[in-house]
């Protein structure tokens, strides 16, 4: 956060004030902010924080989405399915390379 000073006219001593982050005003459902606001009664938590939370999720979800989507893909194309499995066959033996655990 940045700090600003800001002078106290009654005692004349300078104290630092804490200025907020930006924070963008965004239009939402009124029946969104109803969830918004039972979930952040329920969770001790801003309704910022589990907006942000909740944005979060949904980027890991399409990321895992946008993964499985490729690994379909790959999975149609024979020829590069066997090439990965082949791949795999390879490196399952890794751990049987003759060095001791230590």
């Amino acid at each position: 956060m940045v700090s600003a000073i800001k002078s106290n006219k009654k005692s004349g001593r300078r104290q630092l004030k804490e200025k907020q982050p930006a924070t963008p005003l965004v239009r939402i459902f009124a029946s969104d902010k109803v969830f918004l606001e039972t979930l952040s009664s329920e969770r001790s938590q801003t309704m910022p924080q589990i907006l942000h939370s909740i944005i979060g999720k949904y980027k890991r979800q399409e990321f895992f989405d946008d993964l499985a989507g490729a690994y379909a893909e790959l999975k149609a194309n024979a020829k590069a399915w066997g090439e990965e499995k082949k791949e795999r066959r390879l490196y399952e033996n890794t751990l049987l390379d003759g060095i001791a655990d230590r």
